[in-house]
């Protein structure tokens, strides 16, 4: 199934806890005759809520039927979020196999159980359902939704067509094609069917990645993948989407390190900027008459570098106050995955403090 239907059914299959709980905990407002073990309540509505656990039971076993079979070939350890995941997942099939147990064979526990069951299965299923259905959605908004527009955009479509020949694509594989909507649809589905089978989505999209090293990373997966082969096309196809949707996973990195720095701000704030850059730099520029950069030409490999994972227009509206701010820049870029020459990080230092440091 696709990731949409399987986010849909979870969110039916919360809903459906939701209604059949609070329709228990009515029909458990009935007097109940312990000695004919049955309820006062309105056969109509307990036929209701029979139906609605038959539902239940049914889009749990679609769901398993699934998940079983990724943790066969997982070939990672799991991560803490897919084991809370796991563990929620067999949890509600524990509790539904009691309490069916209970109201067909052991009906004298009924009065007393079957609430509290009921109860557990909703709490787990909430908890299942919010540790995947939003991930799942959120893929889905990176699939259609990127440089304000969509991934299939013409806007987005040229710039990935710029950045495949340098990315280390084979010589046989068809970059034209590669760029196509159909061929970035199917890259898309074999991310969400083939490459969830050895890890979860969150740990693949957890931080954005140069064309390059897309490129690689995807190869090197393909290598280990022994339950789920990949075909060439399908390799490439995979690829040329995570490059595609880079620009959105750049902006849920930038935003999460920005949550994370808010509280250290006020620190922050007291500290001073590197200053033991600016003497050696100084001294570099001024005193051993070191030719001045082609700011034309740096400007060309910045707007080259930076494009591969964000517009180059956030560097122009960044703020660089001082030549520390500049080094601490190009030092996350490199942390988030840019590669560069040392030849080249000079040049690259040396434009972004030419043309917007002030001081």
């Amino acid at each position: 199934m696709s990731t949409f239907t399987n986010s849909m059914l979870g969110l039916a299959f919360l809903g459906l806890a939701f209604f059949a709980s609070l329709l228990m905990y009515k029909l458990w407002g009935y007097p109940f005759d312990k000695q004919k073990l049955k309820s006062e309540a309105p056969p109509f509505w307990i036929l209701v809520h029979k139906l609605l656990g038959w539902a239940f039971v049914i889009i749990y076993v679609l769901l398993m039927w699934q998940m079983i079979p990724r943790l066969w070939n997982y070939q990672v350890e799991l991560p803490p979020r897919t084991v809370m995941h796991l563990t929620m997942g067999l949890a509600i099939g524990i509790m539904l196999f009691v309490k069916i147990v209970i109201v067909r064979f052991f009906r004298y526990l009924e009065d007393p159980m079957a609430p509290l069951l009921g109860t557990g299965i909703l709490i787990a299923t909430f908890i299942l359902v919010s540790l995947s259905v939003p991930l799942a959605l959120r893929d889905i908004h990176l699939s259609q939704q990127t440089l304000g527009g969509t991934v299939f955009s013409d806007e987005n479509i040229k710039r990935v067509q710029n950045l495949l020949p340098t990315a280390g694509f084979p010589p046989e594989a068809d970059l034209k094609d590669l760029t196509s909507i159909k061929t970035l649809k199917r890259g898309r589905d074999v991310l969400q069917k083939k490459c969830v089978v050895c890890h979860d989505m969150r740990t693949i999209l957890a931080r954005p990645k140069t064309p390059a090293n897309w490129v690689k990373t995807v190869n090197r997966m393909v290598e280990r993948s022994l339950f789920e082969p990949y075909t060439p096309a399908e390799t490439w196809a995979v690829s040329a989407y995570l490059i595609a949707i880079s620009p959105e996973l750049q902006k849920a990195v930038k935003q999460q390190r920005q949550e994370e720095e808010t509280a250290e701000n006020a620190k922050a704030a007291l500290e001073t900027l590197n200053e033991s850059f600016e003497p050696a730099e100084d001294n570099t520029e001024e005193h051993t008459g070191e030719p001045e950069v082609d700011l034309a030409a740096a400007r060309e490999l910045c707007v080259k570098l930076c494009n591969q994972c964000h517009d180059f227009s956030e560097i122009e509206t960044y703020p660089l106050a001082s030549k520390a701010d500049v080094v601490n820049l190009v030092d996350r870029m490199i942390d988030e995955g840019l590669e560069i020459e040392k030849d080249e990080l000079q040049q690259v230092i040396r434009y972004l403090k030419a043309t917007y440091v002030t001081h």
